[in-house]
């Protein structure tokens, strides 16, 4: 089974989040929600519903697991991203646990 990592990027803003998933995909689930006013970022969804606009990518897959989940938190780190002025990431997000996780 492949797992990726992705990041989605505010084009406007340039603020980040970094997920992970099976789901190569993951961007309809995501739009889904932000459409649907229901996405679990209250900041992603405030500046969706300000008109911004949002770049999905997948960054890296790999059959391991553990691997994905260690490189998405690197990133979570590297890139700050759970700091509200530069992402959309959650504490538990760094911490491997988030809402979006590599089941």
């Amino acid at each position: 089974m492949t797992y990726y990592v992705y990041h989605i990027i505010n084009k406007n803003t340039g603020h980040i989040y970094i997920g992970r998933t099976r789901n190569p995909k993951q961007w309809d689930e995501h739009q889904y929600f932000l459409e649907t006013n229901q996405h679990f970022s209250r900041l992603m969804q405030k500046h969706y519903n300000n008109g911004n606009d949002f770049e999905f990518k997948v960054l890296e897959q790999n059959d391991d697991p553990i691997y994905i989940a260690e490189k998405a938190i690197h990133l979570i780190e590297e890139l700050d991203s759970t700091n509200p002025m530069r992402g959309y990431n959650s504490f538990f997000d760094a911490q491997g646990i988030g809402k979006r996780s590599a089941k």
